[in-house]
């Protein structure tokens, strides 16, 4: 699948389909999102997936996932990866018992993100690679087992706005360092493939966020003051390093 350019993550709306079709069977549809999230999330990511709780009108097609936080893979240090007060869905209600539930759009407002950076990578990179890692190996299992029950899913439209990044680095001695993050629209998820897997649609929207956290970071211009001592940062963030090369000199007073 080709992703445009962005978080988030994020895995819940990968796995909120897995309610969805839950629901044939059972009540409780809230607590079954909810567990279902909690649940399968941290398989595709990595990390832990955790919410406060959601609501939903089905009457309406509306969902609401409040208190979204995303923690980071193991060896990263910060609170999380990210976290959002509310995640808004809206669905397309005649789906919800089909082969392949519609969400019209997702909507992810002002979210929070850490970009932890180490000599490995960051954590956002870490994240997106463990969703292609876990699509890699479900879609082999598939193939070998030709299982066809695995829950398919397509949205729309998936909006991330107005979110902001909090860079985290040894070097910057403990000091403050924040951007904004472009706004992401990532369109027709699943599409083309006649419905995408929870998986699948977790490493989209993982790389889509990688992609615009990347951006972001890289327009703080910090590319020529780690070089000139941090190798290893810069090795495990090249894309982003080379995109700011040239630009360390506007941060060179926070070392001082």
């Amino acid at each position: 699948m080709k992703t445009r350019n962005i978080i988030l993550s994020v895995t819940f709306v990968a796995v909120i389909v897995i309610g969805f079709v839950a629901y044939k069977a059972f009540g409780s549809l809230d607590k079954i999102i909810e567990t279902a999230i909690e649940s399968y999330g941290p398989d595709i990511i990595g990390a832990t997936v955790k919410l406060d709780g959601v609501s939903l009108n089905l009457s309406e097609g509306q969902a609401s996932l409040n208190g979204l936080h995303i923690g980071n893979p193991e060896g990263y240090k910060t609170d999380y990866a990210m976290q959002v007060d509310q995640v808004k869905v809206t669905l397309d209600i005649e789906s919800i018992t089909s082969d392949i539930v519609v969400i019209k759009e997702v909507m992810i407002q002002g979210p929070a993100v850490i970009y932890e950076m180490a000599s490995g990578g960051s954590n956002i990179d870490k994240l997106a690679e463990n969703a292609r890692n876990y699509t890699g190996v479900n879609a082999q299992a598939n193939e070998d087992s030709d299982n066809k029950g695995e829950p398919k899913l397509i949205i729309e439209h998936l909006k991330i706005n107005e979110g902001q990044v909090s860079v985290s680095h040894s070097m910057l001695k403990g000091k403050a360092l924040s951007v904004g993050l472009p706004d992401i629209h990532l369109r027709d998820i699943g599409k083309d493939e006649d419905g995408a897997s929870p998986g699948e649609v977790a490493q989209e929207v993982m790389e889509g966020i990688k992609s615009g956290v990347g951006t972001a970071v890289a327009s703080l211009g910090l590319g020529e003051t780690f070089s000139s001592g941090a190798k290893a940062v810069k090795k495990g963030a090249t894309g982003i390093m080379d995109s700011a090369k040239g630009a360390g000199d506007k941060l060179k007073g926070i070392f001082e």
